[in-house]
């Protein structure tokens, strides 16, 4: 089985996966799919403030504070990402 978990940096994602794997008495593995993995297996420039990070995950930054926005490169990775779930 696979669960995805949603929410902002530092909530605590991560820590809720490993516990819910912890208690997985499923037949299978309990896998957790995280969007931070796949942003860091990008190249830099895809991330953040790079030269093309219009295009990957830019960070925007404005009175309210920052927030990490999606281009045409971070829509392709999230659908290949539900494809690929919806295959195994």
């Amino acid at each position: 089985m696979i669960f995805f978990i949603n929410g902002a940096s530092c909530t605590g994602k991560t820590s809720l996966a490993r516990a819910l794997q912890d208690q997985w008495l499923g037949p299978s593995p309990l896998l957790y799919w995280s969007l931070d993995r796949i942003i860091s297996q990008l190249p830099f420039q895809f991330t953040g403030a790079g030269l093309q990070a219009v295009k990957g995950f830019p960070l925007i930054t404005d009175a309210d504070g920052v927030e990490v926005a999606a281009g045409p490169v971070a829509h392709h990775l999230n659908h290949l990402s539900a494809d690929y779930v919806a295959n195994l």
